[in-house]
Formats: C-alpha cells, structure tokens, sequence
C-alpha cells in the first residue's frame, strides 16, 4: 500500500518535474524571444533618429550655404547700387557745375555757387 502511495507520489513528481522543465524552456524561449523584439524595435527607432539627424544635419549645411550665398549676393547688389548712386552723383555734380559755368558767363558779377557747398548723405560710405 506504502510502496503503490510512494509509487504513485514519485509518479506524479517527475510529470511534475518535466511539465516544470518544459515550462521553464518555454518561458526562456519567449523571454529570448521577447528581448530580441524589444532590441529591434530599440535599433529601429535609434537608426531611424540617426538618419533623421544625418537628414538635418544635411539641411543645416544647405541651409548656411543659401545664406552665405544670399549675403554675398546682395553685398552684390548693394554695390552696384552704390556704384550707380555714385555715377548718379557725378552726372548731378557735372550738371550743376555745367548750370554754374553757365550762370557765371551770364552774369559774371553774381557770386557763383560753388559744387562742393551742396550737402548731400552718403549711404553708400559704410
């Protein structure tokens, strides 16, 4: 009766002891399983905010090229403004001085305005 109980009892636990076993490599299993997701879905995400750096990164360097370039090309344009203002400037001196000449034959007893009296602002002297 002892020998059937104690039978029966070391039975049950070595199917005890292999549903335990099986268990337990299921349970690694799906732990590996579990970490391996869990790393891919963390280098995903890490490659992808890699590449949205690298994307950035590369926008930033276009974007200080136009800039560097939009400022070279108005200093550009800023002197050629100052040129024509200069050239502007020379034909109103010469118109002036031309208007004086003239003035000066008509009436030689006037005083004469003088070109270098005129004030004008230079905004083109930076």
């Amino acid at each position: 009766m002892f020998k059937s109980i104690l039978h029966d009892h070391n039975g049950r636990k070595a199917e005890l002891r292999r549903q335990g076993e099986k268990t337990r490599s299921a349970a690694i299993k799906s732990a590996d399983a579990l970490a391996s997701t869990l790393v891919e879905a963390v280098d995903s995400e890490v490659s992808q905010a890699f590449e949205l750096e690298k994307q950035l990164s590369k926008e930033a360097k276009e974007a200080r090229a136009l800039a560097i370039k939009f400022k070279d090309q108005t200093s550009g344009w800023i002197a050629a403004a100052c040129r024509a203002d200069a050239v502007l400037r020379e034909f109103g001196d010469a118109e002036q001085y031309l208007r004086s000449a003239a003035a000066r034959e008509l009436a030689p007893h006037s005083p004469s305005l003088d070109s270098g009296s005129v004030l004008r602002p230079d905004s083109c002297s930076r």
